[in-house]
């Protein structure tokens, strides 16, 4: 099938060089062209990320990427597959960022044992600690899908 392409940048506008490193499977959906090394001060690096779907459907990962003695960020990746010949498969729905805001609002609106877990932190205030909790939360529980319903896409 087709793949698409994205490219994100990498900053680094210290003085000193910053390690980078993106954490993700590498045989996943989403390739990486490089998963770490290092920008140099005052410059940037380019990553290209590839998506290429085996199957039809709506895809979502969260990346953590982490930098050295820095807080850790994430890139929320979000894309769609589907057949060209529309007999075979159905269109699935697309796939937006908002839907993955409204997923993770929601979880912690319902007070859902992975949110609550994601958020419990001695110092809530720091607004890297919910993200650092996600990155070691060992959590393998596959209910928590994201679906998209209908009446809300517009």
């Amino acid at each position: 099938g087709k793949v698409s392409l994205r490219t994100v940048e990498i900053a680094n506008n210290t003085n000193a060089q910053a390690f980078y490193q993106f954490v993700t499977e590498p045989t996943g959906c989403f390739e990486f062209s490089r998963t770490d090394g290092t920008v140099i001060p005052e410059s940037s690096v380019n990553v290209d990320i590839r998506f290429k779907a085996r199957i039809p459907g709506n895809f979502y990962r969260r990346i953590f990427v982490l930098v050295k003695n820095q807080g850790p960020l994430y890139l929320d990746l979000t894309a769609t597959a589907y057949h060209q010949n529309q007999d075979q498969v159905p269109r699935p729905l697309p796939l937006f960022q908002k839907h993955v805001d409204n997923y993770w609002r929601r979880q912690l609106q319902e007070g859902t044992e992975h949110a609550l877990a994601v958020n419990d932190s001695e110092n809530m205030s720091d607004p890297v600690a919910a993200i650092w909790n996600e990155f070691f939360l060992d959590d393998t529980d596959r209910r928590r899908q994201i679906c998209v319903q209908e009446g809300l896409v517009e």
